[in-house]
């Protein structure tokens, strides 16, 4: 899907993450860590390959393919060998994880994080996935800003996720 961003009198791809983006959608997950205080840590490419749903996961693209921003999409059993980060949950239906996302500091305010969930969450319905599940560092204010607003609501403070405190949020679609 074609992007025209006015305020930059760019024209941006929001399209579907493949393998092949993996290490740049890395480096964005270390930029993100960084920002939020937290060390940069190891993510087991592996697993992510595994885990990634290619089918949901999005990011937008500049027109010479540079990633500026990344919606992470996880689908499976919540509470499954890739969804267990969840603790506080029952083995529920087939349910989408967001365990992240993130868009450089220069292209904020433009409502690119919003566009990616919207096109995520359009997908996910389309598919009969009916609950999702995200998490987010307490002091990313504005990403539990964009759930809110897209109708998730908060469910769960505590640590998780590495060892890390986080907000659980969850929507039923």
């Amino acid at each position: 899907m074609q992007l025209n961003i006015k305020e930059l009198n760019k024209i941006f791809t929001l399209r579907t993450l493949t393998l092949k983006d993996l290490t740049d959608v890395m480096h964005l997950h270390d930029c993100a860590c960084q920002e939020l205080g937290e060390n940069k840590y190891y993510v087991d490419i592996k697993l992510t390959k595994e885990s990634l749903a290619q089918k949901y996961s999005c990011g937008i693209f500049t027109e010479e393919n540079k990633i500026i921003s990344m919606r992470l999409v996880h689908v499976g059993v919540i509470g499954d060998k890739y969804l267990n980060l969840l603790p506080i949950l029952e083995k529920s239906p087939i349910g989408a994880y967001f365990p992240g996302s993130y868009v450089f500091k220069k292209y904020r305010g433009l409502k690119l994080a919003s566009k990616m969930t919207n096109n995520v969450i359009f997908n996910l319905k389309n598919n009969d996935i009916e609950h999702i599940y995200a998490t987010v560092h307490p002091e990313n204010i504005s990403n539990q800003s964009l759930l809110k607003s897209q109708g998730f609501i908060e469910v769960y403070q505590g640590v998780f996720h590495n060892s890390k405190p986080r907000i659980l949020f969850y929507k039923k679609i």
